[in-house]
């Protein structure tokens, strides 16, 4: 047992404000980097995380941080306890899907056997699926699987069209399953489509072989204005720095809101990263001001962001940890 009591005495009034400090990074630590499941319920667990440490803030004494520490680590198991829940149901839905496209592929004679190894394959990953990454690559293999079995029937065709008429049917209704099992809901202060839609995007653009780009936005000091005024005010900067932005972007770059105080814009350029990077730097808005209206006087706020730019290419999962660990690098020297 490690006893915190001589970080309080008097002669480690430094020492105290040294712990305090650390604690207050891991609790925005583990709510940056919690796994998202439900987006609702990912939203609350930060809510509830940034409640615990607005609360250190106001008290910082002993008694108020061994209390935040135990309620710290419950709201975290009861949330890790939600989010399994939330996979085993992704889960047992696939399973289901691909159990029916297995009977049925199975029907289609010799020719399917490559299909249906594949199937069965998807459906042991997904018995052993612990997080919902896991889910999510399976459900890509899962709509590659559903186009390859298509083509298949399509080739089958002539010999027997009572079963390709059943088997495009069963194709079509899991395809509409799966996809609306993944239909993600817009960013509620930004209306923005997310993370996932991004991840989409980027998958989409790789496959087909264009050269693209992710660029990273990060706007600066919004968890202390999240601290000091009030998330309402956090999130208007939030949509003025946006609004700036997609002003001077072309119409065809779409953007994403990211995890944290971040945007991500998706730019289908033939030119190579440097160039691109050129480019953006003339666009990009430049450090503004707005005088915004709090709940009792108005406060003229510096709003500005850090960016950056990624190559759009396989494997998206190692694209998303970049992005990831730009914003979390910022997020921590800008507001830590």
């Amino acid at each position: 047992m490690i006893s915190l009591r001589k970080f309080w005495s008097e002669e480690h009034d430094e020492a105290g404000d040294a712990l305090l400090r650390v604690v207050r990074l891991l609790l925005q630590g583990i709510a940056l980097h919690a796994v998202e499941g439900d987006r609702n319920d990912h939203e609350k667990f930060r809510t509830d995380m940034q409640a615990m440490i607005d609360g250190l803030e106001r008290d910082p004494t002993p008694a108020v941080l061994l209390m935040t520490t135990g309620s710290a680590l419950k709201t975290l198991e009861d949330y890790n306890q939600r989010t399994s829940r939330f996979v085993r149901l992704q889960g047992a839905e696939l399973q289901n899907m691909i159990g029916m496209l297995t009977k049925t592929v199975t029907a289609l004679g010799a020719g399917s056997e490559r299909s249906v190894t594949r199937l069965k394959e998807i459906e042991t990953q997904l018995e052993k699926a612990s997080v919902i990454e896991d889910v999510r690559m399976l459900k890509l293999r899962m709509e590659d699987c559903l186009e390859s079995i298509r083509e298949e029937a399509q080739r089958q065709k002539a010999d027997s069209s009572h079963t390709l008429e059943g088997i495009t049917e069963e194709i079509i209704k899991s395809r509409d399953r799966m996809r609306s099992a993944a239909v993600s809901v817009p960013d509620p202060v930004t209306g923005l489509p997310v993370r996932v839609d991004a991840e989409l995007a980027f998958s989409k653009m790789s496959a087909q072989g264009r050269t693209a780009y992710a660029a990273a936005f990060v706007v600066d000091r919004v968890s202390v204005i999240n601290t000091r005024f009030g998330y309402a005010v956090g999130d208007k900067v939030m949509k003025i720095y946006l609004d700036e932005l997609r002003a001077r972007l072309s119409a065809n770059d779409p953007v994403f809101r990211w995890s944290g105080p971040a945007f991500v814009a998706l730019l289908d350029r033939p030119d190579p990263i440097e160039r691109v990077r050129e480019q953006l730097g003339f666009i990009v808005p430049p450090k503004l001001e707005r005088n915004l209206q709090l709940p009792n006087r108005s406060a003229l706020l510096p709003i500005s962001a850090t960016w950056a730019v990624f190559a759009v290419k396989a494997p998206v999962a190692s694209l998303a940890e970049q992005i990831d660990q730009f914003v979390a690098g910022q997020w921590q020297n800008r507001d830590g």
